[in-house]
């Protein structure tokens, strides 16, 4: 029913240093290649967008499994709250 057409999870996101001192995040897949570099661009927003970014297979995951499992309703909440705390850095 759903094909994976993005760079398998689970991701991570790191704040990378720079000469300059700009904030500057890399979203790494889990064979460590980089999926997504991120720039500050509006406000503070930056790591908040890098946390919820890496956080996007886990969501993705927990939202399929809450579809198609509905009679195993408890595995599927414990999942997406699990990807919730990820997107807002409460791991």
């Amino acid at each position: 029913m759903y094909k994976k057409k993005h760079t398998p999870g689970p991701w991570r996101a790191i704040m990378e240093p720079t000469e300059s001192g700009a904030e500057f995040w890399s979203i790494y897949g889990a064979n460590g290649e980089a999926v997504e570099y991120m720039t500050l661009r509006n406000g503070g927003e930056l790591e908040a967008n890098a946390r919820l970014t890496s956080a996007g297979p886990e969501l993705l995951e927990a939202l399929k499994l809450l579809l198609s499992s509905a009679h195993d309703y408890q595995t599927g909440i414990a999942e997406a709250e699990a990807a919730i705390r990820k997107a807002e850095g409460n791991e």
